[in-house]
């Protein structure tokens, strides 16, 4: 899985759980530490934390380490 793929799953992730304003920006240019950034808006903490535990489950096994 290349990073585009995982930014665009994150993006899903985020969506499945209702953010809103879904972003993905191509930073590889101008960034050492990352090829994209995911930005996504809640309309509550508990949404937010939704997205982000959401997040976190997807990218387990995708982790390197």
């Amino acid at each position: 899985m290349d990073s585009e793929q995982l930014a665009e799953l994150a993006a899903e992730a985020c969506d499945d759980r209702k953010g809103v304003d879904i972003q993905l920006i191509r930073v590889d240019e101008v960034s050492s530490l990352a090829d994209w950034l995911v930005i996504a808006g809640g309309q509550s903490d508990v949404q937010v934390k939704a997205m982000a535990l959401s997040l976190i489950h997807i990218s387990e096994p995708t982790r390197p380490y």
